[in-house]
């Protein structure tokens, strides 16, 4: 029965976010789906996949340590960075209201817990409040030292997956997720894909750094 209530949760999960994918691109037009059917664009459902094997494995682990109200912020969360990974990579810059959403997400899920479980609920708060601000720090240093080479956009998302992270996963999900990006541009540069002053997408590497951090940690 765990199984099947596993199975489920991570069907949902992934239509959630597919759901959603198909409401973003009817409205910002994102070219994901072809003959105006359904979507059939490869990037989405290759994070799809991805993302149904992420809630599965949260799912099936339940990380010994999350209640039912973190489960449930956390795949919610994975539905939104999916989301942002595809907009990222179609070159689409529509991140500020979802990333409005997973902040409203956060607050509400935190609120539950300083509600039900004060004492746990703040222990939550202050860890996510300090991986906000480690993510936010770090990425901030670096919009400021590539002079533009990053975009505001990823700071604040970086801020936002610290608060859902916090600071025990964040530093692993930027650090595997900027060493993913790093071979990634690496590989074009010798193909002669991309130059040096071209940039690429990072929140798909972002959004691998975090699932890597989840599974190893």
């Amino acid at each position: 029965m765990n199984f099947a209530s596993v199975v489920l949760e991570a069907v949902l999960t992934t239509g959630l976010y597919y759901a959603s994918q198909y409401l973003i691109d009817k409205k910002y037009n994102l070219d994901l789906k072809k003959k105006n059917t359904w979507i059939t664009d490869g990037t989405v459902i290759a994070v799809g996949i991805i993302q149904f094997i992420a809630a599965f494995w949260i799912g099936m682990n339940r990380l010994s340590n999350l209640t039912v109200i973190q489960t449930a912020m956390t795949l919610i969360f994975f539905c939104g960075l999916g989301i942002l990974a595809v907009t990222d990579i179609k070159r689409k810059i529509i991140p500020n209201k979802i990333l409005v959403l997973l902040l409203l997400f956060w607050t509400a899920g935190v609120s539950m817990l300083l509600i039900l479980q004060t004492e746990f609920g703040l222990t939550i708060l202050f860890e996510s409040l300090a991986g906000g601000t480690i993510g936010g720090i770090i990425f901030l240093l670096c919009y400021l030292l590539s002079k533009g080479q990053l975009g505001a956009g990823d700071v604040k998302l970086v801020f936002v997956m610290g608060l859902y992270l916090t600071g025990e996963r964040i530093i692993g999900a930027v650090f595997y997720g900027t060493l993913i990006c790093c071979v990634y541009s690496v590989l074009l540069l010798i193909r002669k894909k991309i130059t040096r002053k071209d940039g690429v997408p990072m929140t798909p590497f972002l959004y691998l750094g975090t699932i890597i951090t989840y599974i190893i940690m």
